[in-house]
Parts: C-alpha cells; sequence; structure tokens
C-alpha cells in the first residue's frame, strides 16, 4: 500500500507542477464530438440572422443561430442576408439566393446558441465547421488566403473570459475542417469568423455540444490521468490481496 500511496503522491505532484491547460483549444474534427445542425423542416430561412435545429427532427429545439456578412453590395442586396436551406437535411448556410440556386459567398459571421421560444442563451462545450466552395482571390499569391476564428466565452462562474484567437490558412482543395473545446468548465458562447483573401461558398457539417444538452465534451487530460491512475491502484490492490490470504493460511 506504500506504493501506490508514493505513486499517487507523485502523481499529483507532477499534475500540480505541470502548466495549466488553455481554456479553448482546437481540436481535430471529428462526426462523435457533438450534434448536427439541421434545418427547420420548413422553407428556407433567409434574412439577416437564420436559425438551425441543434438535431434533426420534430422536437428538435431552433437554437442554432447564424448572423454575417457576404460579398454582395449594397446595391444589389442587403450584404447580412443569409440562407439556410429549406427541409429538415444537414443545415447548409451561404449567402442570400442571386438568382436559381446561386448564392452570394460568405465573407465573416458568428455562430452561437438561443432559444428562439424562450430567448434563452446557451454555452457551447464543442463546435465545429467546414467551409466549402472555397474561393482564392489572388491564387498565385501563397499565405494570403485563411480565416481568423475569435471564441467568447465564460468561465466555470459564469464570468467573461479573454477571447481566444486562432487563424489558418485556407486551400480551396482542402479540407477546410475545424473544431473548439472548452476546456476547465468554460462555455463558448460566440464563435466569430472572417475569411481574408477570398470567399467561401457556405458551411456544412457543422455539430455543436450545447451545455443544456447533446453529446459532452472530450474529458482533458487530467480526468484522463486521475482515471488512469484510479484504476492502476485498485488493480494493484487486488492482484496483492489474494497473495495475502494464501500467507496468512500458510
Amino acid at each position: 500500500m506504500n506504493t501506490i500511496l508514493r505513486a499517487t503522491v507523485a502523481s499529483l505532484a507532477l499534475m500540480a507542477a505541470s502548466p495549466s491547460f488553455a481554456n479553448i483549444v482546437d481540436a481535430r474534427a471529428s462526426d462523435s464530438q457533438g450534434t448536427l445542425v439541421h434545418g427547420d423542416g420548413g422553407d428556407a430561412d433567409v434574412g439577416s440572422q437564420v436559425t438551425g435545429n441543434l438535431g434533426g427532427g420534430p422536437s428538435a429545439p431552433h437554437v442554432v443561430q447564424f448572423t454575417g456578412s457576404t460579398d454582395a453590395t449594397v446595391s444589389t442586396t442587403d450584404t447580412n442576408d443569409l440562407r439556410i436551406q429549406g427541409g429538415s437535411g444537414q443545415a447548409e448556410l451561404t449567402g442570400a439566393v442571386i438568382t436559381g440556386q446561386s448564392f452570394y459567398d460568405l465573407q465573416s459571421g458568428d455562430i452561437f446558441l438561443r432559444d428562439t421560444a424562450t430567448g434563452e442563451d446557451f454555452g457551447m462545450e464543442w463546435i465545429e465547421l467546414a467551409f466549402q466552395d472555397l474561393i482564392d482571390a489572388t491564387p498565385t499569391t501563397t499565405d494570403d488566403f485563411y480565416v481568423e476564428f475569435t471564441l467568447s466565452s465564460l468561465d466555470a462562474l459564469g464570468n467573461p473570459e479573454a477571447d481566444a484567437f486562432f487563424s489558418y490558412l485556407l486551400s480551396p482543395n482542402g479540407e477546410n475542417r475545424f473544431a473548439f473545446m472548452a476546456l476547465d468548465g468554460e462555455t463558448i458562447t460566440n464563435l466569430s469568423y472572417s475569411i481574408f483573401g477570398g470567399d467561401a461558398g457556405g458551411i456544412r457539417q457543422v455539430r455543436i455540444a450545447s451545455v443544456a444538452g447533446g453529446v459532452p465534451a472530450v474529458p482533458e487530460a487530467s480526468t484522463w490521468a486521475m482515471m488512469l491512475l484510479g484504476f492502476g491502484a485498485a488493480g494493484f490492490a487486488m492482484r496483492r490481496r489474494p497473495n495475502s490470504a494464501i500467507t496468512q493460511l500458510a
């Protein structure tokens, strides 16, 4: 048992001496981390703020809000008009309709959760999204086509935290899929993106883990460490116990 105690103390000391993890981190996008955002099942939603469902089916809440700007000019239409396609399938966000199946391209926007029935805001533990149909304005120039993300958050006590910033190069031929996760009891209250050096035709594969429900975020590293330490201590104790009983009988 002394061996277990020493190992426990050493592990705790090591974790205490390690630097704290960032409260919001970028992560590897995975289909298992959040609930897929869908349309609301009706006609296409068009306007300066459009709404999607956190999940599919008639019982899914209307909480996913999108705002943004497009490459439209004031002389043609409202530059802030967005569109989510009609039907209840996977949400596809674009700019407003030009003609037929042609849409204005996205340049910037915000994603947050607000229940349209109650007006209540929710935080996010996880959010991922993928840009599609990217257009590089200067394809012969490198490193000038990129996206910047700004994520606002609250700490575990509900106090505003400093914004987290991330920047990534974009590629018209790449996957262009990104994911972010909140740690240490924090919640993401808003994701803002801005595209520089080009535009995006749309956003798809939006998955969100809401603090109010949905798929929970991945446990942080310190949690995994404590779990593994506990399993190891239990296994060591169980392995020692039969041997002690045999010795006493002898």
